[in-house]
């Protein structure tokens, strides 16, 4: 009996915790002839699927700029009320549980304003079912008050929505094809249902009954979704969806600092707050590690590359992300609970779930910093392929977590750091300045480029206007800004200057049509040197020896510069007269010990039905070339199998391992290597 007690009282803590978690509602005015709209929705789009569960969301289509919307004309009305209701005056713009932000042009900030929200515990719960009939949908609400409520004007509202709509061709001048979660019509309608303030403990129960408009929607692709919302604050305090979801949870930290040629382990799990078993598939996605790195996930000391589990009501999935690690470099990746209880199909191939990045870098062996900081758009790969091609040890880490990494890293052990801006806005916050003046007055190297950073941070639109990041744009990069726009689609080195001297190249432009605005710069009381100037004279790169520190500041980005060959002859030159680095194919970087990893998967053995082999691989690193010898032993300490035995170059090796004939259980392998030994334990299973 005692423990019986104890057992429902675990239970109903549980789903008490698990009703204060929130979801996050996402409101969207949108229009098939809105250039914007279909600029920034497949971004939303994608946030949105990829953070199932955390966010839901439904989309109001607007009578501007085109009036023949076929989803504003579908429902007039509840598209009005509900775009009138926000005083939106522009599309594309959004809500998120209630509060207007503007135009959804930034994901990531969309993201992190939803890991606010869900912070913050929902004072009510929604229970939502729904049911589809031929020619009829029911929709059943139950809202539970968790604390009291005491504002006058809720309103339960309650949105059919259909999940993706789309068209063979564009039914506007946009040219977009795809509608997300379009608010097909509102039960029973878009004022809602109103609500009396609530009690803790009160429970409420509402249902609704609509025809399907069969020529219209498609019922087989339609979800419920509802809300509770005062009308005097639009503060959105709950929303559901009728299907269970879930979050993926984490404490692991935002940048995880690891250490050379270990394995560490970072705990993950998902909670089932809903009523119903919650179906789950979680899978690694977007895998960017260094060489030697395996990632791998970790359920009860078994490693899987993927777990697909049924977790019960109030109960959870607990799991690892196991990370080994080489000498050096990082990772960087997605962790993918896939929802595999919602309903719909989709054949834009998102994919349904929720998402948790994850970034590990080893500090340590690295000659370069490189801070990618061009807004998630990727051109910091321009420099990694470089790097990766003359043998430069470097290691990246986005602007958005240099100041945690500046605070547990002395960043003088780089020789260079190099700030990829490309046409990203802001170019600086202040703590970005902070950590820049302190680097370089330790004698650091910068090399910083990209186009309008001189607008952004001395035009009055610009995002990086304060008086700090002004003096150190005079003072450290030695410059003054001239004009946004260069008028000039070409640069010429220098004579005899050691960066530019005798090249020449086209500008390109990779930001689209329109958005080609190379800098024009000069030098700041003659503190700058000329390193390239544009073809109609003006100056558009410069570099300063301030005798303490040295940096260089171009007014392109990289990958503006026309032909891979002049990137990679620009970045020679910038990296010998900055920090002295003269990386070489010649000279590849040889680790500094023997290593042997642990092998993939483990455990492993055959398939019981079928009797298929599934091998397990082994990895390991030489510092030397020599005389390699990897065997494998049982308990006993008796040798079974010797996999190599003969000379092996330097660098990274993997031997597959088949474990036929032998029987199940632990056993050792064993690596003899440069008068080193390397064991390690792993498990046969049949």
């Amino acid at each position: 009996m005692f423990k019986r007690i104890l057992f429902t009282l675990f239970l109903v803590i549980q789903l008490s915790q698990a009703q204060s978690t929130r979801i996050v509602l996402l409101e969207e005015a949108t229009n098939a002839s809105c250039a914007p709209c279909a600029a920034y929705n497949p971004g939303l789009q994608n946030m949105v699927t990829s953070h199932l569960g955390g966010i839901i969301s439904v989309r109001y289509h607007a009578w501007w700029p085109g009036s023949n919307d076929p989803m504003y004309q579908a429902n007039t009305a509840d598209n009005r009320n509900r775009i009138n209701y926000y005083g939106i005056s522009g599309v594309p713009g959004y809500a998120l549980d209630g509060h207007f932000y503007g135009v959804p042009s930034n994901p990531d900030l969309i993201k992190t304003q939803m890991y606010e929200r869900l912070s913050k515990p929902a004072p009510v719960r929604i229970r939502l079912q729904s049911h589809f009939t031929m020619d009829s949908v029911f929709v059943q609400v139950e809202l539970e008050a968790l604390e009291d409520l005491s504002d006058t004007s809720l309103h339960l509202r309650v949105a059919l929505i259909e999940r993706l709509i789309s068209f063979s061709s564009a039914p506007g001048s946009n040219g977009e094809k795809d509608f997300g979660d379009v608010m097909r019509t509102m039960l029973p309608d878009a004022n809602g249902t109103a609500v009396s303030a609530l009690n803790a403990g009160d429970l409420l129960s509402f249902s609704f009954k609509t025809a399907i408009q069969q020529d219209v929607w498609n019922a087989e692709d339609m979800s419920a979704i509802a809300w509770l919302q005062s009308d005097n604050t639009k503060e959105v305090f709950q929303a559901q969806i009728d299907f269970p979801t879930s979050i993926l949870e984490t404490d692991a930290p935002e940048l995880d600092l690891l250490t050379a040629d270990s394995t560490i382990r970072r705990p993950f799990k998902i909670v089932n707050r809903n009523e119903d078993t919650l179906h789950v598939r979680i899978y690694l996605k977007n895998v960017n590690a260094s060489p030697g790195w395996s990632q791998a996930l970790e359920e009860g000391g078994v490693q899987a590359s993927e777990l697909e589990r049924a977790v019960l009501p109030a109960d959870s999935l607990l799991f690892n992300l196991v990370i080994t690690t080489a000498d050096r470099g990082s990772v960087k990746l997605d962790l993918f609970a896939e929802n595999l209880d919602d309903p719909g199909f989709y054949g834009e191939g998102y994919g349904y779930g929720f998402t948790r990045s994850y970034s590990g870098v080893i500090p340590e062996n690295n000659d370069v910093l490189l801070v990618d900081d061009d807004g998630g758009a990727n051109y910091q790969a321009a420099f990694e392929d470089i790097f990766d091609g003359l043998n430069i040890r470097y290691l990246t880490v986005e602007q958005a977590q240099i100041d945690t990494f500046s605070k547990q890293v002395d960043l003088n052990q780089y020789r260079l750091i190099v700030w990829n801006v490309s046409w990203g806005s802001p170019v600086f916050i202040p703590s970005d300045i902070q950590i820049l003046k302190t680097y370089l007055d330790a004698g650091g190297t910068l090399l910083i480029m990209g186009q309008d950073i001189g607008w952004d941070v001395f035009d009055p639109q610009g995002s990086s206007g304060f008086s700090e990041a002004q003096d150190f744009y005079h003072n450290y990069l030695g410059a003054d800004f001239v004009d946004d726009y260069a008028a000039s689609s070409s640069m010429s080195g220098v004579v005899g200057d050691p960066i530019g001297d005798g090249m020449s190249f086209s500008l390109t432009n990779p930001y689209g049509n329109g958005n080609f605005y190379p800098d024009a710069i000069a030098s700041y009381q003659g503190k700058g040197q000329p390193v390239f100037n544009y073809g109609n004279g003006k100056i558009g790169m410069l570099r300063y020896d301030s005798g303490t520190f040295r940096t260089v500041y171009s007014g392109v980005g990289l990958e503006q510069i026309a032909g891979s060959d002049n990137q990679t002859k620009f970045l020679k030159r910038t990296l010998a007269w900055t920090a002295n680095l003269t990386g070489l194919p010649s000279q590849k970087h040889i680790p500094a010990t023997v290593a042997l990893f642990q092998n993939y998967p483990n455990p492993f053995g055959a398939n019981t039905v079928s009797g298929a082999s599934i091998r397990t691989s082994i990895r390991y690193r030489l510092a030397a070339p020599g005389d390699v010898e990897l065997s494998i032993y049982n308990m006993l300490g008796q040798k079974v199998r010797t996999l190599v035995r003969q000379k092996q170059q330097a660098g990274w090796h993997s031997v597959p391992f088949d474990g036929a004939n032998l029987a199940n259980g632990v056993y050792l392998y064993r690596l003899r290597a440069g008068g080193q030994v390397r064991t390690r334990k792993m498990m046969l299973l049949r």
